[in-house]
């Protein structure tokens, strides 16, 4: 158990202060049992307030809860001040090893009033009848008057042993009555099985009669809507025989044990009979004498080859029952067949209950692997072959997801063990919400996928495990976004729904007041989750609350800005999608909350406008993209608007004086502005904005300027062609722009690089697109090939050594030929892109001087060579490569050759690795310096672990660990341990990377342990090897073929990834249908 390694936490979590002074405390401890409840979250709970007191420990003021031992046991340290009476027990989630249930993943939780218990209240008690108890008081009934009415109704003496601890055997067996009841009332639907429960107390119809259950009165508790007369009748049977049982029963063990085979056989005969409805409907009879027989014998042996209570959670039972079902084959008929137990002779077929593994015979009695899944293992050890029966067939998915996924190589099921290893809330809330995305991504939901994949049902794993309302609202905020991008649009709604209500919570608990940027961003990711989901007005909804309810009411700059923000990404994404209409709608409301935005102030008390006229450029920028012209212009031209703003704003600074520095302070922003008045027909008024700007700004803006304008031209009939001498600025067109009015800025000291810039896209970045590239990006390739060729042109003049500043490289080659040689082959003309290159292989490189530059060259001109598929022609230029490469120039590289799967890379992964251990030999290194040293060697280990070397990857990750030692600041000294640690999962050593957990926690830093196990479980769920597809996420022998698509992906969408199954996904020569063990490389690595 993954606890065990790291040992068990108590209570509080890391946001509890220890107080300078301890309080003087009063004990108050006890048990939660049915039979005792593990891992239980125990709160004691404010009689005003009703949330969770914050008078305990020694501070006084930590949160009073606490997680029950394995003999159900909780203790907490209350404040002495404190009355306890009035105040009430709660626990939730936990498991009960004894019988095998999940009170996590039933939503069952317990409760008690401490009124209760008189005298010590150091051996309290919650369990169903002290819930029941406490249903009751609340009800408004005395504590004597509902002890009265319970213990009658449950057939106890008064006062009894209700209260007691330990339990006697009577009030056990009622309780273990009751939890099943509970259990049985909740899947049968019908509001808060507690609530009926106390209601049925008051009205005076006893439970119990002679000792057992009563027919009548359970028949009439159990009946629903929803429960068909079959289902309601085997309930029944079942309660009224385990009531009979447990009345014959006298001790604790025997007890839990009936009733956790009694559980199993209802759960597996219900698997059971759904099998083979959907698998031989024409045959299949439930009824049939033989098959009631001998599927009561597969239970019990089931059973006793566990050798005590089979776990009902994680989908144990039911995983138990796929193995016995497709392993064992009685008279040589397989169980998958229901004449399989059509046969009539129950010891024959119990004598066929065999299996043969490694040459011996196995009973199902006495089979191992049965009580290694109940244990918790996966259902799938990789290393354990599949019997003949089980083989991954090519063409079937499905079996490869499910065996995948319920293996003990799941990346999602690794990410779950240390999410209950993270004995910190918050941390651990943080990991259970990357959880819920990576599964929801895997396509793995209950709901989803079908039950036969065993997937996970996420809306009990956010409302059971995950303790904080804000990260709950988070949760369900990724479901519901993987849930769209799937179709899946009503489970979309459903989830933001419920994290909508969440979200509210947080705020009414802390206060509007308290509105801060994690709200801004909750709110944002909700109203933009609506919008994908297809309810625009939900989303406008969640925007119109923030500013009203928030914003007007807190009146502060920054509370305006975060709802801003808010706003933006909504009309964004409302224009992206072409609902204009939605699209005004927002920007409307922008424009209301920017013109309400306060004045900002600096630390000194300068005073501005700095963020209203970014809000108002920013709703001028949206107003032009949607065609409103006029409302761009009042934004500029109107009065309190941006010009105004920046001419006089008019404000008071702290130390009494007019400062007006809003013009000087938003100089950054007038590029925008000037774009949307120049799209807004005001060509006069947005050049002498630009030409007021710094160079910067100036050239960013008209570069912007001149591919907004080079769209427009080619929609109204083509390109326009530049003029031989600068016109006047109202007859500029795009090219124009390019040759008279863009300058030279930081990153293009010469006018020609700032040219080339403006025909291409900025610097190296092509999120920011100028002309080219945008004319690429909307289809216009024939006008976008016009372009280049004039910035070929260009590029030719430059010299050849010319560097670009900040070592970015060559001016002429990685920022010239390289770079429109890799818009020509976005273009899908692979041979201009060929000419530049050898062009710039001849003539260029030849008369390059500086090293560095060089390789960097070579790197940018192989990825080219790259995207056209030519592999040979980029290992050529890799090889040539110098040893005078850099540290990121090696990564680059390594990475590069990579992609063409050359055969080399061993050895530059060794020369990588050796530079990081020659650059370690100075012993003044800067902790930045070893930072940075220490990425490397984990990247190299990350290579070597590709390359199929092991054993060199975690000899690498050793040396890591050297330099994370010698940093010398003790908070960038753990920080760098961490890294350490997620660089064993990085290279999938998921034992390496626990043992480096207990190794940090032994020399010291134990409070680290649970940012190193959070760290581990990100690197696990945010795997993915293919992440610019959905359809496909797993590949374990890396050989770019995905091992199985996504369970949701259409057959559609799987043809256009363009990807195939791999036929041997662990890489080891023997193709998947004839391998025993298709995910274990068999001669091991």
């Amino acid at each position: 158990m993954l606890l065990g390694l790291f040992g068990c936490g108590g209570a509080g979590s890391s946001s509890d202060q220890p107080a300078a002074t301890a309080v003087p405390t009063q004990l108050v401890a006890g048990f939660v049992e049915d039979g005792p409840i593990v891992d239980a979250k125990v709160s004691l709970l404010d009689p005003v307030t009703g949330e969770t007191a914050r008078r305990c420990w020694t501070s006084g003021v930590g949160r009073c809860e606490a997680t029950t031992d394995d003999r159900g046991h909780f203790r907490m340290q209350l404040a002495l001040d404190v009355d306890p009476d009035g105040y009430r027990l709660v626990s939730t989630g936990g498991r009960d090893h004894a019988t095998g249930i999940s009170f996590e993943e039933d939503g069952l939780g317990f409760s008690a009033p401490l009124s209760a218990f008189i005298g010590t209240r150091e051996r309290l008690v919650l369990s169903p009848l002290t819930t029941l108890l406490d249903r009751l008081v609340q009800g408004g009934s005395s504590l004597d008057q509902a002890l009265q009415q319970l213990t009658a109704w449950a057939g106890l003496s008064y006062p009894g042993p209700l209260l007691a601890q330990p339990p006697p055997y009577i009030v056990l067996e009622r309780n273990l009555l009751l939890v099943e009841l509970w259990r049985l009332m909740r899947e049968n639907g019908g509001g808060d099985p507690w609530n009926v429960l106390g209601q049925h107390v008051l009205s005076g119809q006893p439970l119990f009669s002679s000792g057992i259950l009563n027919q009548q009165e359970l028949a009439g508790l159990l009946d629903s809507p929803t429960v068909t007369p079959q289902r309601l009748t085997e309930q029944t049977i079942l309660l009224m025989d385990l009531s009979r049982q447990l009345e014959a029963e006298n001790s604790a063990d025997s007890a839990f044990a009936r009733v956790n085979r009694a559980l199993v056989a209802d759960l597996l005969g219900r698997e059971l009979d759904t099998f083979f409805t959907t698998k031989d409907a024409a045959v299949f009879d439930s009824a049939d004498a033989a098959y009631q027989a001998n599927r009561k014998q597969v239970f019990s042996a089931i059973s006793d080859a566990v050798n005590g209570a089979v776990p009902l959670w994680n989908w144990i039972p039911q995983k138990i029952l796929q193995h016995v079902l497709f392993k064992y084959h009685p008279n040589n008929q397989s169980l998958t067949e229901f004449a399989a137990f059509q046969q009539t002779d129950p010891a024959l077929f119990a004598a066929g209950l065999v299996r043969v593994a490694d040459g011996q015979t196995i009973s199902l009695m006495t089979d191992s692997r049965i009580a290694e899944i109940a244990s918790g293992q996966p259902q799938h050890r990789v290393s354990q072959p599949l019997a003949v029966t089980e083989l991954l067939l090519p063409g079937d998915n499905l079996s490869r997801v499910g065996y995948y996924y319920n293996s003990d190589i799941s990346h999602l099921s690794r990410v779950d063990d240390l999410a209950r290893a993270v004995l910190d809330d918050q941390l651990s809330d943080e990991l259970l919400v990357k959880l819920v995305k990576g599964t929801a991504k895997s396509g793995m939901v209950q709901g989803w996928v079908g039950d036969e994949l065993f997937p996970t049902d996420l809306s009990r794993l956010i409302e059971n495990r995950i303790n904080g309302s804000e990260f709950r609202g988070k949760a369900y905020v990724e479901q519901a976004n993987v849930a769209s991008d799937w179709g899946l649009f009503a489970d979309a709604l459903e989830a933001l729904d419920r994290a909508e209500n969440y979200f509210y919570v947080v705020l009414n608990a802390k206060g509007t007041v308290f509105f801060a940027d994690s709200d801004a961003e909750n709110y944002r990711e909700l109203a933009v989750g609506y919008l994908n989901a297809g309810n625009f007005s939900a989303a406008d909804r969640v925007l119109t609350y923030l500013h009203q309810s928030i914003a007007r009411p807190i009146g502060t700059r920054n509370a305006y800005a975060q709802v801003f923000s808010a706003g933006m990404k909504l009309a964004d994404r409302a224009i992206d999608q072409g609902d204009l209409a939605s699209a005004r709608s927002v920007i409307d409301r922008l424009r209301q909350i920017a013109m309400e935005t306060p004045a900002d102030f600096s630390r000194t008390g300068t005073a501005s406008y700095k963020s209203r006229v970014f809000h108002l450029v920013e709703t001028a920028r949206r107003y032009a993209a949607i065609g409103v012209g006029q409302e761009v212009l009042d934004l500029y031209y109107g009065p309190g608007m941006v010009a105004e703003l920046r001419t006089d704003d008019g404000l008071q600074s702290g130390d009494g004086t007019f400062k007006n520095k809003t013009g000087s302070y938003t100089k950054a922003y007038m590029d925008e502005m000037a774009q949307a008045l120049y799209q807004a027909g005001d060509v006069s008024g947005a050049f002498s904005l630009l030409d007021s700007l710094s160079a910067s700004s100036r050239a960013k803006g008209y570069k912007s300027l001149a591919a907004f304008i080079a769209l427009h031209e080619e929609e109204q009939g083509g390109l326009l062609s530049p003029h031989p001498v600068e016109p006047p600025d109202s007859e500029m067109n795009a090219l124009d722009l390019v040759y008279y009015k863009v300058p030279t800025d930081l990153f293009n000291p010469t006018q020609k690089e700032a040219q080339i810039d403006a025909l291409t896209y900025f610097v190296r970045s092509r999120t920011v697109p100028f002309m080219a590239l945008s004319l690429i990006d909307a289809g216009y390739n024939l006008v976008a090939a016009d372009v280049l060729v004039q910035a070929v042109d260009l590029v030719r003049q430059l010299k050849d050594n010319q560097a670009k500043p900040f070592n970015l490289g060559s001016s002429k080659i990685d920022f010239g030929f390289a770079k429109i040689a890799d818009l020509y082959v976005d273009i899908g003309r692979d041979q201009e892109a060929r000419l530049l290159l050898e062009e710039a292989e001849a003539q260029v490189l030849p008369n390059m001087t500086d090293a560095g530059q060089i390789n960097q060259s070579l790197v940018r001109m192989a990825d080219v060579y790259l995207r056209m598929g030519d592999a040979t022609a980029a290992e050529n230029l890799l090889s040539r490569a110098s040893a005078s490469l850099s540290l990121d120039s090696y990564k680059v590289l390594i990475d590069a050759l990579f992609r063409i799967h050359s055969g080399v890379i061993a050895g530059f992964v060794a020369d990588y690795v050796t530079l990081a251990d020659q650059i370690l030999t100075d012993v003044n290194l800067t902790d930045k310096e070893l930072a940075s040293i220490e990425k490397h060697l984990i990247y190299a280990a990350s290579f070597y672990s590709a390359l199929g070397e092991q054993g060199a990857a975690v000899a690498v990750l050793d040396r890591a660990r050297l330099v994370a030692d010698r940093v010398t600041v003790d908070n960038e000294h753990i920080n760098r341990l961490i890294d350490w640690v997620a660089g064993y999962a990085k290279i999938d050593d998921y034992s390496g990377a626990l043992k480096a957990v207990r190794a940090i926690e032994q020399e010291g830093f134990r409070v680290s342990r649970n940012k190193a196990l959070l760290a581990i479980g990100e690197v696990y769920a945010a795997r993915d090897d293919f992440p610019k597809i959905d359809t496909a996420g797993v590949d374990i022998d890396r050989d770019g073929q995905p091992d199985f698509f996504n369970p949701l992906a259409t057959a559609e969408e799987i043809q256009n990834s363009g990807l195939i199954t791999d036929d041997d996904m662990d890489g080891d020569g023997v193709p998947d249908a004839q391998d025993a063990r298709p995910m274990y490389f068999d001669n091991a690595r």
